[in-house]
């Protein structure tokens, strides 16, 4: 048996490397060209490897792209670490006569991962399963369209390019989309929000196609939300960051001309472009969302009349977040410009930017936030039930990852954290859609504390993480990881991020409940089907009821189109409710899925009727088992027939709670069902249902994506200075999580443009080491040392380099920069 002393090294659950060590070559490390092993065929980055009987004078191993990676003497045994470019790597070996010889070839590939053996390895699996929720492939939409299988992460464009902040890593479909909108994009500019291929385009059609916002192609419809103002900057934003992932220039070279008719079409169309503010406008709506408010001001416009807006009847105003969405997406336009040579071109949009940004911060800013909205019309007085100033609003978040100042995004940060630190019964984080949420304006379409109304995002954790790594506030960011981790084991089963969770939970209302006495308008004895049936007062689930005693009238108001029994009966009430609770139960066929219609007879003569539905408000009487947030079996027991028979509680709400009710008329279904009522009970509050912790609305993965983006970019700190990493940079923040070992593998599923790295920092010695590949040409470094320490030496392959120290707050940085192509050992010494 051979041994050597060689580099080698070892993976017990952390990563240490630099460590001589004798060891038995044949049991430990791949071969390539051994007999004492099977030759392996295909490695990942950083694998070590061992050359045996090469021969010659001169080992040579080349990367993907041809470019020599490591060099050495011939010796029996030659070890050496794999990195450079992806793709088939060769062994040459220089012989006596100088004449060189392929000795072997390997495949190198990678793949994005992430693992410190803990917390944020299981980060990354939920977040990397939260991202692939809806399908196999990572698409949330799949559709055929004119014979052609399509598929998109998310067909709409808004949530698509949020999707692609972490499916970059995983999937190219985040291009598919673009390339689609690029080709049915407006004459004047106009992006459509979504495409889809189902039965709603009946909808679509009838509401918006004489505005202008619906086209039918072939089986395939698409359709702009009118009142949206933030489609194109981020079709042009998702643009830049395919180009980034693929470094495909011709495809973003072709598109330059649609991304620049896109941005244009913001500032020429008077329906997107506040000529009072030059800013970019919109209706009143809960930050980028497509419902506008409901209210005195909103004018009535037909069908889709909560999206639809007209240049002249709707109240316009500035939301922030269109705004400095738009200025990243004109200097994303302007890096892309630049880089085709278009140098006046990029300089118009990079000034509008400047200009913009400037007039925003005017506006907007007040001091610790963007303001939500600000009014076009300063004379308008909304009741809506909320100090609108005092409103923070998601976008904050997003805007801080946008371009604005280091100081706006501190002061954004810091008011995250005032809230964290006073957050509302209940609430799983900070990070709200809206806070706080409207009571009034939005509640056709939204709850407070849910959805976009004040539910907890968390779609914006992901992105408020990544914002504080970037700002000086990495020990946050990291802590905001860690809590989107408990959220996802907890409330998504380790494999979801939902979009929104309920914001909070207030306490129950108290209830006033009032028994109706019902007995005058009873008609029917169940006295044998239901003989064990208390009567007299009873409460179910805390609802009071009176139930009519058969020993002094009949046991139930009964109703049935079956002949012999009365087809409606009319109960008085003659008093207020905003719930009443009817305590019934049915009989007849199961095919018959209505049981009764109840009126609701108002004192103004109004009328509204509500039906009675089998598997919704009960079920038949026989085995009662229906549960529901409404409906729960009362009371059961048995009879002469049955193991068990019984009774049902239903909540139903009152369609005019603030009408008085004089009447509710009980009428039977045309079947054969059997409907009866033992009690009926007002209640003065609306039914209270606990909300489940998880909320609704908005794509899930777009959610996963952004909590993926800020593990990357934010605390892995994995970032691109060019195209397919041909320029990255590497800013490790592990200190911040006091995570001492992690490899991570950062790689575009585009393009071969890959990163690699591993980090250890030995507290003992006052060390973090590095060591590091990739498939580009330099390398940048900015390590996060730990918290009040300076750097005093850069070591690179044991031999010192020169470095720069930065702080950003209270963070110190040792900044350095190595050439690609190889595999780098480096060593930072800090006091």
């Amino acid at each position: 048996m051979c041994f050597l002393n060689i580099l080698y090294l070892i993976r017990r659950g952390l990563v240490i490397f630099l460590v001589t060590v004798v060891t038995a070559i044949n049991a430990q490390v791949p071969t390539l060209n051994s007999q004492l092993a099977k030759p392996v065929t295909s490695v990942s980055p950083l694998e070590k490897l061992l050359i045996t009987n090469a021969g010659g004078k001169e080992v040579t191993v080349l990367d993907g792209a041809g470019k020599i990676y490591f060099q050495s003497a011939s010796k029996p045994v030659i070890p050496f670490i794999v990195g450079g470019a992806l793709g088939k790597h060769t062994v040459i070996v220089l012989g006596k006569q100088n004449k060189k010889s392929t000795l072997f070839q390997f495949d190198v590939t990678a793949s994005t991962s992430i693992d410190d053996g803990g917390t944020f390895k299981n980060l990354f699996s939920v977040l990397k399963k939260g991202m692939y929720i809806y399908s196999d492939e990572g698409t949330e939409s799949s559709m055929t369209w004119n014979g052609k299988e399509m598929h998109f992460l998310v067909s709409w464009v808004l949530d698509n390019y949020n999707t692609m902040k972490g499916m970059q890593y995983f999937s190219d479909y985040g291009k598919n989309l673009i390339n689609v909108m690029h080709d049915k994009q407006k004459p004047d500019g106009m992006i459509w929000s979504f495409i889809a291929t189902n039965e709603a385009e009946y909808y679509f059609e009838t509401a918006y196609k004489k505005y202008g916002f619906f086209m039918r192609d072939g089986n395939a419809y698409f359709v702009r939300q009118p009142v949206e103002n933030h489609v194109e900057y981020c079709y042009v934003a998702s643009i830049y960051k395919c180009w980034k992932a693929s470094g495909d220039d011709l495809w973003m070279e072709n598109l330059l001309s649609s991304a620049s008719k896109a941005l244009d079409y913001c500032v020429n169309d008077s329906l997107r472009w506040s000529s009072k503010y030059q800013l970019l406008k919109r209706a009143l709506t809960i930050d980028s969302w497509d419902f506008q408010v409901d209210d005195e001001y909103t004018p009535a416009l037909g069908t889709g009349n909560p999206m639809l807006v007209d240049y002249y009847k709707t109240k316009f105003g500035v939301f922030y977040g269109d705004n400095t969405g738009y200025v990243m997406a004109c200097n994303d336009l302007a890096a892309m410009l630049d880089y085709a040579g278009q140098k006046e071109q990029a300089k118009k949009y990079r000034e509008r930017a400047d200009k913009i940004l400037q007039r925003l911060d005017a506006l907007a800013w007040n001091g610790k936030f963007y303001t939500h909205f600000i009014e076009e019309d300063p004379s308008l007085k909304r009741k809506l039930g909320v100090d609108v100033s005092t409103q923070f609003s998601q976008s904050n978040a997003y805007s801080i990852n946008r371009g604005i100042s280091r100081e706006k995004s501190k002061a954004i940060i810091n008011s995250y954290l005032d809230l964290k630190n006073h957050l509302p019964k209940g609430s799983p984080g900070e990070w709200y859609t809206i806070y706080p949420p409207y009571p009034k304006g939005f509640d056709v379409h939204d709850v407070m504390w849910q959805y976009m109304n004040g539910g907890v995002g968390g779609h914006v954790a992901g992105e408020l993480a990544l914002g504080a790594f970037e700002n000086g506030y990495e020990n946050y960011g990291a802590d905001i990881l860690k809590r989107l981790l408990d959220i996802g084991l907890k409330y998504g089963d380790g494999k979801r991020i939902w979009f929104a969770y309920t914001g909070s939970f207030p306490d129950p209302p108290r209830v006033h409940y009032k028994p109706v006495d019902i007995s005058k308008f009873t008609n029917t004895n169940y006295t044998t089907e239901l003989p064990g049936m208390p009567v007299g007062k009873q409460t179910y689930d805390s609802i009071s009821f009176l139930i009519p005693d058969p020993s002094t009238s009949k046991s139930a108001t009964t109703v049935s189109d079956k002949e012999g029994y009365a087809k409606n009966v009319t109960i008085d009430i003659n008093d207020t409710a905003r719930t009443i609770y009817v305590l019934h139960t049915g009989m007849g066929p199961v095919t018959d899925n209505i049981y009764a219609e109840l009126t609701f007879k108002y004192a103004d003569s109004s009328e509204k009727t509500i039906y009675i539905f089998k598997e919704k408000h009960l079920n038949n009487w026989w085995f009662p088992k229906l549960k529901n947030d409404f409906t729960d079996v009362a009371w059961h027991g048995p009879n002469a027939q049955s193991a068990s028979v019984g009774t049902y509680w239903t909540a139903i709400k009152n369609p005019e709670p603030n009408k008085k009710i004089i009447a509710l008329e009980i009428s039977a279904a045309k079947n054969e069902s059997i409907y009866n009522v033992f009690g009926i009970t007002l209640a003065d509050q609306f039914h209270y249902v606990r909300p489940k912790p998880e909320s609704f609305g908005g794509p899930d993965n777009w959610a996963a994506a952004t909590g993926m983006s800020a593990l990357v970019e934010g605390l892995a700190g994995v970032t691109d200075d060019k195209t397919a990493f041909e320029f990255p940079v590497v800013a490790p923040r592990w200190t911040s999580s006091n995570t001492d070992s992690v490899n991570v593998t950062i790689k575009y599923a585009a393009s071969d443009g890959y990163v690699s790295y591993q980090y250890y920092h030995d507290k003992r010695k006052r060390q973090i080491r590095i060591r590091a590949t990739g498939g580009g040409d330099k390398m940048s470094f900015q390590v996060l040392l730990p918290e009040g320490v300076k750097p005093l030496k850069v070591y690179k392959d044991n031999k010192p380099i020169s470095f720069e120290a930065s702080t950003i707050e209270r963070s110190t940085y040792a900044n350095f920069s190595v050439g690609l192509p190889g595999v780098h050992n480096i060593v930072i010494e800090y006091n």
